[in-house]
């Protein structure tokens, strides 16, 4: 995850001057990873473990969230409903309709350290437009005050602004700060197709 980030702490100085502090954070605390500039988002290398936190019916977010966590060194949380959802004809239906009207989901506790994180990619299926009930209960159950939030999606259509501006807002409404985001068509694709879009979009925050 990002050491520091010049729009969270509100700091504009010289790009030299972020790198002296950051080389002496990276030094002071041993971090792994070796630190960079990303000129487009203003973010250092990645020092604390970055949070992947998803929830996946078909499986498919599933799989893009563990090409994340692997790329990032990352720690995976997967949110599970209580009350599973069985695949069958009226899923999407019933679960869309859920989804557009907002609406939460009973999921299960979890068990996470916000305080070890400050990156969190927040990962859903897009169902009618909208994120998954399940996702919508962690988001609100959730205080992201100081947090980067960087939500993703796996998709059967071809646009996700209309989930991603009802996310944001939903993640903002917990004091979390979107930093970026993400989307992949998955219809009809297979595994290997979808890990490959994963590692391409994940460049942008591994590099």
């Amino acid at each position: 995850m990002p050491v520091l980030i010049a729009d969270f702490l509100n700091i504009e100085v010289a790009a030299a001057g972020y790198v002296d502090n950051v080389y002496q954070f990276h030094t002071r605390f041993q971090c792994n990873k070796p630190v960079r500039y990303n000129p487009r988002n203003r973010c250092f290398g990645w020092c604390m473990k970055a949070l992947v936190v998803y929830y996946s019916l078909t499986g498919k977010t599933k799989l893009v969230s563990r090409v994340i966590a692997e790329a990032l060194n990352a720690t995976l949380l997967e949110i599970k409903e209580i009350k599973p959802r069985k695949l069958g004809s009226s899923i999407y239906s019933v679960g869309g309709f859920a989804a557009i009207t907002n609406r939460r989901s009973k999921i299960n506790p979890i068990d996470v350290d916000l305080k070890q994180h400050e990156t969190i990619f927040i990962g859903s299926p897009i169902w009618g437009s909208r994120p998954a009930p399940a996702i919508n209960s962690f988001i609100y159950q959730t205080n992201f005050e100081g947090r980067s939030i960087i939500p993703f999606f796996t998709m059967a259509g071809d646009n996700s602004d209309k989930a991603l501006t009802n996310i944001t807002a939903k993640i903002e409404r917990s004091q979390g700060k979107v930093a970026g985001s993400f989307a992949i068509k998955s219809y009809g694709l297979s595994d290997e197709e979808i890990i490959a879009r994963a590692k391409e979009a994940i460049k942008e925050y591994s590099s």
